[in-house]
């Protein structure tokens, strides 16, 4: 499963057209930009590192490494192979391959819209649309004096208070959480 996921990685970075394979839609419409193509590359690069790296530390006994611990080693080879940080947290890793295997093993289109046309909406914002139309409303009635300064104090002092409770607070806080235990679980028990 693991070696799979690796080959497919390692496609996809090293063949010209590889990153396709890992894209949702394959791209298919065609609108992915020089730019993003790379960003899929690369992090492509990075996670086939830091799995391979898996493969052989992660396992029984003592001194295993941890999933983290391999994608630090992964961040600390391929940007020293590059010779530049691309990323300079290993967490960024994890996130990724999270991403990747919560998407049916390919990372999604970063030019996916609604049907309406629309770009989709931060989870955030798609889970409360009362905060969503309290921001748009606020930035419409101050549009005169609009800045990003303006915006981020109105949403840390008025929007966020008033609009999530505790309870997705925590919700969200305790879904982070289990991210990280599920991914170290399976890379532990279902990797090899």
């Amino acid at each position: 499963m693991i070696q799979q996921r690796i080959n497919k990685l390692t496609k996809a970075f090293s063949l010209p057209d590889g990153w396709e394979c890992v894209l949702e839609d394959q791209d298919s419409t065609q609108t992915c930009s020089t730019f993003q193509i790379y960003n899929i590359q690369i992090r492509c690069r990075y996670l086939a590192i830091a799995l391979r790296i898996a493969l052989k530390k992660m396992g029984q006994g003592p001194g295993r490494a941890t999933w983290l611990d391999c994608c630090q080693e992964a961040m600390a080879t391929v940007n020293e192979f590059n010779n530049s940080t691309y990323i300079r947290f290993h967490g960024t890793i994890r996130k990724w391959h999270l991403l990747f295997r919560r998407n049916g093993e390919c990372f999604p289109n970063p030019n996916t819209h609604k049907k309406d046309g629309k770009k989709t909406l931060p989870r955030l914002l798609e889970e409360n649309p009362d905060l969503k139309d309290a921001i748009v409303y606020y930035a419409r009635e101050h549009l005169h004096e609009l800045s990003a300064s303006l915006v981020v104090h109105y949403l840390h002092e008025e929007a966020l208070p008033g609009n999530i409770d505790a309870d997705t607070s925590v919700k969200l806080m305790m879904e982070r959480q289990m991210d990280f235990i599920e991914e170290e679980t399976l890379l532990q028990y279902h990797g090899r």
